[in-house]
């Protein structure tokens, strides 16, 4: 009689288990917040990809020590986009993470060619908003309205130091570009500037990303006896200023923006160059973020601790984490944040103020 009732009771005893086992998994699964975010984490953009995915994690963990995001813990899901191998990973990354219905707000992506793959994708996701921590061209946050960019376009800092070559007494510049779609707008751009200002180009290269030979590029360069280069070839200016020390040239080089990345790969040959940039990340954030990772805040750590941030104010304003209600929260959001005082244009963008650092003993130092 026992063995008969507990076949009869069986069922319904694993019924129930399983009710209240899905039960209690959708009861935490309603209590996350999941955070997307797909960063190039491997190939020449890994050092910005790993920056901000500390940031991010900084964030995360204080938002969720002080009781979460509308009372729901955050948690992160991160896709690597390896803008080494062109956009099709990019894409991939961005439906792995929209294919998740629980992920409504991402991000990144950490460079030009990713965020250009993946910004139409994202335009015709409307449950979705996209913010990148370091994209600077226009093209990716006025594709739509629910994409935003944290990163100033870099334009604003292309001219800047057109101008700032110009008050130097340069007259020839030589610019090393190529034809990835961020290195060849501030490559024009420049251009644009320097020959509206006076200045006369002496050679502009743009070859291809998968070009290695540098040594007659920068044999070229050197010939055409510029008084300065401009690399907006940001990928590969490490190994090119060491290409062009071994010639011999010793003249200024200008530079948008630089890392540990290409410092290293120039083996100290853009020692004296000079870079502009954006200011540094706020006090309280370096002391906090290097007692959490034992070491400074680098490029995009800020900014994309910022992104996060910005996320979790206007969702807080808002009172809920409908994207269509945040996105317009958003444009509206004003915060002192890590890397500045950061408001959204009516295009999902920001503008900062231009700065200039020297390199000296491999450290940015500011231009006096």
């Amino acid at each position: 009689m026992r063995i008969v009732l507990f076949y009869l009771l069986a069922p319904a005893i694993l019924l129930s288990a399983v009710f209240f086992g899905l039960s209690n998994f959708n009861d935490n699964k309603d209590s996350e917040f999941i955070l997307g975010a797909m960063l190039c984490l491997s190939g020449p953009c890994a050092e910005h990809g790993e920056n901000a995915k500390e940031g991010i994690q900084l964030a995360i963990e204080e938002i969720n020590s002080a009781g979460g995001l509308l009372g729901k813990h955050v948690k992160l899901s991160l896709e690597d986009t390896d803008e080494g191998l062109g956009s099709s990973r990019a894409v991939s990354a961005f439906k792995k993470l929209s294919f998740n219905k629980d992920i409504r707000y991402i991000v990144g992506p950490s460079w030009t060619p990713a965020g250009l793959a993946v910004a139409p994708l994202v335009a015709s996701s409307k449950n979705i908003i996209m913010t990148s921590p370091s994209l600077g061209v226009a093209d990716f946050n006025e594709t739509s309205s629910n994409i935003f960019n944290l990163w100033p376009h870099d334009e604003i800092a292309t001219r800047a130091i057109a101008k700032y070559a110009i008050e130097k007494g340069v007259r020839k510049v030589a610019i090393f570009s190529s034809q990835q779609d961020w290195e060849r707008t501030q490559g024009d751009v420049f251009e644009k500037e320097f020959k509206n200002l006076g200045g006369e180009i002496t050679i502009k290269l743009e070859p291809l990303e998968s070009v290695n030979d540098l040594k007659s590029i920068a044999t070229r360069i050197v010939k055409t006896s510029p008084d300065a280069i401009f690399y907006s070839n940001f990928t590969q200016m490490g190994l090119a200023a060491r290409e062009v020390a071994q010639l011999g040239f010793k003249k200024l080089q200008l530079c948008i923006l630089i890392d540990d990345t290409r410092l290293e790969a120039s083996n100290g040959a853009l020692e004296g160059a000079v870079i502009v940039r954006y200011q540094d990340s706020s006090q309280d954030f370096v002391q906090k973020f290097t007692k959490r990772f034992g070491h400074t805040p680098r490029i995009g750590s800020d900014t994309a601790y910022d992104v996060v941030m910005m996320y979790a104010k206007a969702i807080t304003q808002a009172e809920t984490d409908d994207p269509e209600i945040v996105k317009s929260t958003l444009l509206k959001t004003h915060l002192d944040g890590a890397s500045g005082k950061i408001q959204f244009d009516e295009l999902g963008g920001v503008s900062k103020a231009p700065l200039f650092y020297q390199i000296k003993d491999g450290a940015q130092i500011p231009v006096s």
